[in-house]
């Protein structure tokens, strides 16, 4: 085989889908990232909002939970955040009726994150 059988195991995905998440957070502008990632990661929101996809209102208390959390998320909007994990490829945003958003968890991140699919 061109892959050995160890580039698909859970932990060797783990540890890549880490490093890639510190490459993004290193860059300039991207320091929102690393907070609201860790949160999301270490329990920090509550499990009632680690699901993906999310509608806009629970998508808005993430993020608002983890701007209690930090004196430096303080002075940044919810569409700022927003931009910053879609420009990143962490999330992405589908409209639905009424206008309202829904919020999707790239692949890569939702098994990073902990994250479950609605309904379970």
């Amino acid at each position: 085989p061109i892959l050995s059988p160890q580039c698909f195991q859970a932990d060797v995905r783990a540890k890549a889908v880490a490093r890639h998440f510190e490459d993004l957070a290193k860059e300039e502008g991207n320091e929102a990232l690393s907070l609201i990632i860790s949160d999301i990661k270490n329990d920090r929101v509550p499990q009632a909002l680690k699901i993906s996809p999310l509608f806009q209102n629970d998508f808005e208390t993430l993020l608002n939970e983890s701007i209690k959390q930090h004196d430096e998320l303080k002075d940044k909007s919810l569409l700022e955040l927003e931009n910053t994990l879609v420009l990143n490829g962490i999330i992405y945003v589908r409209y639905i009726a009424g206008g309202r958003k829904k919020y999707n968890f790239a692949y890569l991140y939702k098994y990073y994150l902990g994250l479950r699919s609605k309904g379970r």
